[in-house]
């Protein structure tokens, strides 16, 4: 009887939650505390890639212990959810991702599954500095401008023509983790010096890591490099790399005829100042093309890694994703 009586209140008290959690999600007016609200219940966060689930970590750290989505094995462009992974979902108070812009092929589940009011979409934080989508995969050097992402709350900006890759500019992940605590400071106001002091050191140390990754890549910056597919943009913009082209338009699709020849044409001009020193591949994709064309035109070739296949997921993880991949990036270059 007594474990019966408990559990009502366990419900009441996480019906509760998710009550407040709506109202701050939509109007962002003062919240009380989850503690004055009587809670009990850990709160449950959800995180579909592991870069993100890492900077929720470091927010979180000594509160909630968040919870990762996706294996090592997948990316968000391609992976259909498993049943087990919809299960996580629908058991989360919060889910956390970055949007359609990056997870493209579970959009429509996790819109269909998740309300609004328990789903967190941080392409749409203010002050992100974001990148359109290049439709083409030969680009030659050439960049579109950034622009700034604002939004209004009446009106979010749901913009599917940005480059969803956007936490590989150290800059944006410090955007990130300040709206990651803002987020848990109104759920939980009473552990919000924790949150805030948190994000103060996550955003130390990715200012530190900052230094350190310019300092790994500055000496190859001026070679440029070609990738499996259009992944690497806010990295370049922010390093100074140079990604020139990429093997496919579409993540997990070959290239077509036409863009396989002009791919040839480019590899093959050791005169031009374009000519790609490396060629990239994903391990989230298999990829034949890259190998047989580097072997071809005798280009080095290696594996970028964005994801961390392999890194133990944790507060650590962004931090050991962006130095591996800086120091991959440079071994294949030099």
């Amino acid at each position: 009887m007594m474990l019966r009586i408990n559990d009502y209140f366990l419900s009441v008290s996480r019906m509760r939650f998710l009550k407040t959690l709506s109202v701050f999600l939509f109007s962002f007016i003062a919240l009380p505390s989850h503690h004055a609200m009587g809670s009990t219940l850990p709160l449950s966060v959800v995180v579909t890639i592991k870069p993100i689930h890492s900077l929720v970590t470091c927010v979180t750290n000594g509160i909630i212990i968040p919870t990762l989505l996706t294996a090592d094995n997948v990316s968000g462009h391609t992976h259909a959810l498993t049943p087990n992974e919809v299960q996580t979902l629908l058991k989360a108070d919060l889910v956390i991702w970055i949007g359609e812009a990056y997870e493209a092929h579970m959009q429509q589940t996790i819109r269909k599954l998740i309300p609004e009011q328990k789903l967190i979409t941080l392409s749409e934080a203010k002050g992100l500095t974001l990148y359109p989508y290049r439709s083409e995969s030969i680009w030659e050097g050439e960049f579109k401008e950034a622009h700034t992402h604002e939004h209004t709350e009446d009106h979010p900006d749901h913009d599917h023509s940005i480059d969803g890759h956007l936490w590989l500019d150290p800059n944006n992940a410090i955007v990130i983790v300040q709206r990651l605590a803002e987020i848990f400071t109104h759920i939980d106001p009473k552990n919000a010096a924790h949150y805030q002091q948190n994000a103060m050191d996550t955003i130390k140390r990715i200012q530190e890591l900052d230094i350190t990754l310019k300092e790994i890549v500055t000496p190859v910056s001026h070679k440029p490099y070609v990738v499996y597919h259009d992944a690497m943009q806010y990295f370049d913009r922010h390093f100074g790399t140079q990604a020139v082209a990429a093997i496919t338009t579409e993540p997990g699709m070959p290239p077509n005829a036409a863009h396989y020849i002009r791919l040839e044409r480019l590899l093959g001009d050791k005169s031009s100042p374009l000519h790609p020193s490396c060629i990239f591949e994903e391990p989230q994709f298999a990829n034949e093309i890259s190998k047989k064309l580097a072997d071809k035109f005798s280009i080095n070739y290696s594996m970028l890694d964005y994801l961390g296949q392999g890194v133990t997921p944790g507060a650590n993880a962004y931090f050991m994703i962006m130095t591996d991949l800086s120091k991959t990036l440079a071994r294949g270059l030099s």
